[in-house]
């Protein structure tokens, strides 16, 4: 089984490396065992000589024998009294967190009308000022986090933080689904809270919590046996999702989450054998498509029938040069175009497919952030304005390159564009008034009780209400196309402007 590389949460810190591992050593490394977290980073960071010893120990009957065994493993030089201290230090730490503060300590009432709707709810004694530090809330930003339109922003804020045991027992004691949430995603989440939270939790809560890859293979399983749909999708994007778990999630009825289950950059050999004859293309093309797809069926899907699949194939970043040569010369533009996007792709076959291909497949090559210096040079004379504006955007576009590009960028295309832009709106304005004045028409057909109101004429009435439906959504979706166009063109032009004025 591959897995991509993550990085254990050790003392604060996300540790990296076994030099980390060894320098932040502490007895949250028995947590990791018991979860099998520690095994997965072992596998990730190819330390096979630690994996197969650690494997070998299964359970001891004290917590000092583990972590003494566990040290020596890792060769990490400490004595039984320093290894005492550490074990004695993580189970007192929670009391010490809970119970550590003073009066003075509790928040007041004007303090906990600034902070959040949670603090109020959890009759917690954390100290409000103590979250504002947690989460590098800026001062007098606090209230407004806690907003709908914030949850997002403070959920990564907390996300890729260590939370104290202080501050997760409050975000369990919290009525609020975000607290949940925020603590059930958090791959530092203490092992007591995990199975209430996926027994007890709401639906989306237990959704985040499948996607959390410190869960371990027990609350898995119960997630699996107890889950909806969502769920099953959450642990198939699990990266350490257990082998067996793979397995039943590979053989799910809905295509939905055995699609999910093929991009898996850890999924199992045995997983992609079975997905490799899967009734579905699209469940193939998503195994095409990740990095640890086997060798034998790269090879052997190069040259299928199924463009999809080939299309998937072209977008692998491990694909082989000699596989990325073949499709290369596909006679598929739609293949051609997934490949020129591969941030893999050689230079050579850059500079192939560049020369080969049309607008479409060049405008890719300009959003490809591998693209060649010299390749974005060439790119950058074109008067092609989606080239232009592509190529612009790539992150890693060449500053001369950039520079030499404002003169491409006037005033005429802009103004162009905003024509265009107005006059689809105007457009999708009066298609969209016209459905609405058809649907009235079907409403009053559906429950017309006229002897001349035949199933026929229904049938034809919701005929045209549908081609008018689709006639909105195709002028819908071309506006948001020219507009955002326009918007990017617009910000250049701006950018060209504080240029030339420096």
């Amino acid at each position: 089984m591959k897995l991509i590389k993550f990085d254990l949460p050790v003392d604060g810190v996300q540790v990296k490396s076994i030099e980390e591992l060894r320098e932040h050593f502490t007895a949250e490394i028995l947590g990791h065992y018991r979860s099998g977290l520690l095994f997965k980073w072992l596998s990730s960071r190819k330390l096979y000589d630690e994996l197969s010893e650690v494997k070998l120990l299964g359970e001891m009957e004290s917590d000092f024998d583990l972590l003494k065994r566990l040290s020596e493993i890792l060769r990490v030089y400490a004595d039984d009294d320093s290894l005492q201290l550490l074990i004695e230090k993580i189970n007192l730490k929670f009391d010490h967190e809970v119970n550590n503060f003073s009066d003075s300590d509790s928040p007041s009432e004007l303090e906990c009308e600034l902070t959040s709707p949670w603090m109020v709810a959890s009759n917690s004694n954390f100290c409000c000022e103590s979250m504002r530090d947690f989460l590098d809330i800026p001062e007098g930003d606090l209230k407004e986090f806690f907003v709908e339109a914030k949850i997002d922003e403070l959920r990564e804020k907390a996300k890729g933080k260590k939370l104290p045991l202080s501050l997760q027992e409050m975000l369990f004691n919290c009525d609020l689904e975000i607290a949940k949430i925020i603590l059930a995603e958090n791959i530092s989440v203490n092992c007591c809270f995990v199975m209430d939270l996926a027994k007890k939790g709401t639906p989306k809560t237990r959704e985040f919590l499948a996607e959390n890859p410190s869960v371990n293979i027990e609350v898995q399983q119960y997630l699996i046996e107890t889950g909806s749909d969502e769920i099953k999708k959450a642990l198939a994007r699990n990266v350490s999702v257990s082998i067996e778990i793979q397995s039943i999630l590979a053989e799910d009825p809905n295509w939905r989450i055995r699609y999910c289950i093929a991009k898996n950059p850890s999924i199992s050999f045995g997983v992609q054998q079975k997905l490799s004859q899967d009734s579905d293309v699209d469940v193939i093309s998503a195994l095409a498509e990740n990095s640890s797809l086997l060798d034998e069926y790269e090879n052997l899907w190069v040259s299928s029938k199924e463009e999809k699949i080939r299309i998937g194939l072209a977008k692998n970043l491990k694909l082989s040069v000699s596989n990325m040569e073949v499709l290369s010369k596909d006679s598929s533009r739609k293949v051609k175009k997934a490949l020129a996007g591969n941030a893999s792709l050689p230079d050579r076959l850059q500079a192939k497919l560049m020369h080969d291909g049309g607008d479409e497949i060049k405008i890719e090559l300009a959003r490809n952030e591998s693209i060649a210096i010299a390749l974005q040079a060439e790119l950058s004379t074109s008067w092609e304005i989606d080239i232009l504006i592509a190529l612009f955007d790539n992150k890693n576009l060449a500053d001369f390159v950039k520079k030499s590009m404002f003169p491409r960028f006037n005033n005429k295309d802009l103004a162009e564009l905003k024509e265009k832009s107005d006059e689809l709106n105007d457009k999708h304005t009066r298609a969209l008034l016209q459905s609405l004045e058809h649907s009235k028409k079907l409403i009053n057909a559906n429950f017309s009780n006229s002897i001349f109101m035949t199933d026929a004429k229904r049938e034809r009435i919701q005929m045209d209400q549908d081609e008018l439906d689709r006639k909105c959504d195709g002028l819908s979706r071309e506006y948001d196309a020219i507009y955002e166009k326009y918007k990017k063109y617009k910000s250049i032009m701006e950018l060209k402007e504080k240029v030339e004025n420096l």
